[in-house]
């Protein structure tokens, strides 16, 4: 995940056998946050829109919400035969929050400002 205004990157992965989270890839060179990683799933499961701004959006009406070069993504992957990667994305800042929407969905919502922070906790701590 990377947080409003940085360009932070990391890919965390929980190891079920060892009850640990691992770091796949980061920019950053510590340790995983698990404090970061409990803010970002509490944030995810479930997600919370303040508001819905439009139900059906087209490709191209993206860009009018800062959809189409997002602030940040918060890419999830469930380990389950039928799970598909769930994409967050965030766009422009907004009264009461900022755009988002889920990929491959068609409706544009917005998340507070809370949300946000959360979501774009830094996963992997700098050392």
């Amino acid at each position: 995940t990377a947080g409003p205004g940085t360009n932070r990157l990391a890919v965390v992965s929980h190891d079920r056998d060892r009850r640990a989270w691992n770091v796949e890839m980061s920019v950053a060179s510590g340790p995983v946050s698990e404090q970061a990683v409990a803010r970002v799933l509490a944030a995810i499961n479930p997600l919370r829109a303040v508001g819905v701004v439009k139900l059906k959006v087209s490709p191209s009406e993206l860009s009018s919400f800062g959809l189409d070069t997002p602030l940040f993504t918060v890419a999830v992957d469930l380990e389950s035969a039928d799970a598909i990667r769930k994409n967050v994305l965030v766009g422009d800042r907004t009264e009461g929050g900022y755009f988002a929407t889920v990929g491959a969905s068609d409706a544009v919502f917005v998340l507070s400002d809370q949300t946000v922070d959360d979501l774009s906790s830094k996963l992997v701590e700098e050392r």
